[in-house]
């Protein structure tokens, strides 16, 4: 009689996979659980697992680790979810040696010590098996993604029935899903994809922008085999977010012997209940991010004449500019001045005369003299150095704060009005373009 299994994956790192026997002391803690259970370790502290398969007696998921003896129990976590504060570590996993070590305790391997015999250890289809698998699918990979040209589109289906979408995934996949009669689905799809529906009671239409999105979990690819003979639907988790919505739960129906690539947050679910095969692959990973000039910060209305005084100034600590009216500043100034200085010069500074809006805030310039011009020039806005930072607020806003300090300690307010333009890089590899205008603080 063949043993049976549960395939369990570690939260924080869901490529490290054990298996535990239904029968041992461990796999008692089990019985019942359905896929997606997650379970906190006995005797080792900080390590959550999550049910991927089981009981199975043939899993499909490769084995990469084994539970440590310390582990003397598994006990559901309070949320049931690989976010809960509970999850911190994988320590309570050991990884399985290589088959296949270095041959250096036989240094002369002349007869049949390493011969061409040996590629049964590693199959052809580039996936490492420790254990073997019943499945000869090679290892899934998603198609080419558009993770920066995905679009958020809004379904609704007026019939009565169950209708389909087909159309291409931000991860490059081809696929066909399913909208319950009378139901509003949501969606991110690459830009360009032909979109098919099965009926024209169904209407859609584009309705903002989505960014990758796994809050918690690895976007990983995911083979789904129908083994059955009969037609079964599956369920998983789109791994993207747009400004109306947060992740979509999937729903897609294979034929008998029918097998789909698809990107999932969560190990996808049979509801049917038949037989299936569900394979993890590689993580599903976003196209470079495309690379965008750099954007002058004062256009073509921003006028910078250079001011060079004639003699040189030594401006003291204690000098305090003295406001003036605004400029009218034109493109072509060649603005005279008189300076009241207090020292004798040791340095010839240049100033950017620019409109109060666009001063640039990387230069350092500690003190201004007072410089009087045919120009009626304005308040010089003193300049220093600030620095800014970006943090993600209420789940899918941006907000960029202006600090004085690079350690970002110490908050500044804006000195002048100004602007502050480009791009920013997720920890999961998506960017969003932002546009600031200090102290108006309007995010774009």
């Amino acid at each position: 009689m063949n043993a049976s299994w549960y395939v369990l994956r570690c939260c924080n790192a869901l490529s490290s996979v054990v298996w535990i026997e239904a029968s041992s002391t461990l796999g008692q803690d089990l019985i019942g659980s359905t896929v997606g259970d997650v379970y906190r370790t006995v005797g080792v502290v900080g390590t959550c697992l999550e049910l991927a398969q089981g009981p199975i007696s043939s899993p499909t998921i490769s084995q990469t680790h084994t539970i440590s003896t310390s582990v003397s129990g598994l006990i559901q976590t309070f949320s049931n979810d690989c976010s809960d504060s509970a999850c911190t570590n994988c320590t309570a996993l050991t990884p399985i040696p290589s088959p296949s070590p270095d041959p250096t305790d036989t240094p002369t391997p002349t007869p049949s010590v390493t011969p061409s015999s040996t590629p049964p250890v590693t199959p052809s289809n580039s996936q490492p098996a420790i254990s073997p698998t019943p499945t000869s699918s090679s290892v899934p990979t998603p198609g080419e993604a558009c993770c920066y040209s995905c679009n958020e589109w809004i379904f609704e289906n007026n019939s009565p029935i169950v209708q389909t979408i087909s159309y291409t995934d931000c991860y490059g996949n081809d696929l066909t899903v399913n909208i319950n009669p009378s139901g509003t689905l949501y969606l991110c799809i690459c830009e360009g994809s032909n979109i098919i529906v099965s009926d024209g009671d169904v209407s859609f239409a584009q309705i903002g922008v989505c960014t990758p999105s796994c809050i918690g979990d690895i976007c990983t690819s995911y083979t789904i085999t129908n083994t059955d003979d009969l037609n079964q639907t599956f369920e998983y988790t789109e791994c993207f977010s747009g400004n109306n919505h947060n992740n979509t739960t999937i729903i897609i129906t294979l034929g008998s012997t029918e097998s789909k690539v698809v990107c999932s947050c969560t190990i996808p679910v049979n509801r049917t209940g038949g037989s299936s095969n569900i394979v993890a692959g590689v993580a599903c990973q976003c196209e470079e991010v495309p690379a965008t000039p750099t954007p002058s910060p004062t256009g073509s209305n921003t006028p910078t004449p250079e001011v060079t005084p004639t003699n040189t100034l030594s401006p003291t600590n204690s000098e305090t500019p003295t406001p003036t009216p605004t400029p009218t500043p034109t493109n072509s100034v060649t603005p005279t001045h008189s300076v009241t200085p207090t020292n004798t010069v040791t340095s010839t500074p240049t100033i950017t005369q620019t409109p109060t809006h666009s001063v640039t805030p990387t230069q350092t310039l500690t003190n201004t003299p007072t410089i009087t011009q045919t120009l009626t020039p304005s308040q010089t806005c003193p300049q220093t150095t600030q620095y800014i930072a970006g943090e993600v607020v209420q789940g899918n806003k941006i907000r960029v704060n202006l600090w004085n300090d690079p350690g970002l300690t110490n908050q500044a307010s804006a000195l002048c009005d100004y602007q502050v333009e480009g791009y920013m890089v997720g920890s999961q590899g998506f960017s969003i373009r932002v546009l600031e205008l200090f102290p108006l603080m309007t995010t774009k």
